[in-house]
């Protein structure tokens, strides 16, 4: 997407080192999340957080996908702000906070299905969400006309789904939080 003359137009090497520092701040951001989620906040409130910082990055991906819509400012808010602390901060975390549910003797044997089940699920959603990204940006109608007239795809089609999907991921989070075991 970084290439495409109405997303950022940059060029390989731009695309390359842009995708390389939001990886390196993503995986800068599970120790800060980590020492806010100890020291702080608790796990539950540093994980809404980041889960809401995660969102606004993936609602600003999705304007920025849109020919109307882009801006410059939103690429690195994206790449280099909003991505990194969400997806750093939700990776550290969330795990944590499942595996705080069961207790540590009692309940000793099950921990690790839960891991063995979580990383299932991680990956097959991991799996499914490129699945439904490429059919999505493949769809015949997804080019529309630009302010100039000019044609361009219409990215944020490709993102409407994971948007609405982790929305509903943190509506049932906040759902669930009275039975949470806060730790």
């Amino acid at each position: 997407y970084l290439q495409l003359p109405m997303f950022a137009d940059f060029s390989v090497a731009e695309s390359a080192a842009t995708a390389q520092i939001m990886r390196g701040l993503g995986y800068t951001w599970p120790l800060i999340s980590a020492i806010f989620a100890d020291a702080y906040f608790g796990i539950f409130n540093t994980l809404l957080v980041t889960a809401l910082i995660y969102m606004a990055a993936l609602i600003l991906i999705t304007i920025a996908g849109s020919a109307d819509a882009f801006a410059d400012w939103m690429v690195p808010m994206y790449f280099y702000v909003l991505f990194p602390a969400g997806f750093g901060g939700i990776k550290s975390l969330v795990n944590i906070m499942g595996a705080n549910q069961f207790h540590p003797v009692i309940h000793k044997g099950e921990i690790s299905g839960y891991y063995l089940i979580f990383y299932i699920c991680v990956n097959i959603g991991a799996i499914a969400s490129t699945v439904i990204q490429v059919y999505a940006n493949e769809l015949k109608d997804q080019y529309e006309l630009d302010p100039d007239g000019a044609s361009g795809p219409a990215l944020y089609k490709a993102f409407v789904v994971p948007a609405a999907v982790f929305a509903v991921g943190i509506v049932v989070f906040l759902a669930g939080r009275s039975r949470y075991v806060y730790r």
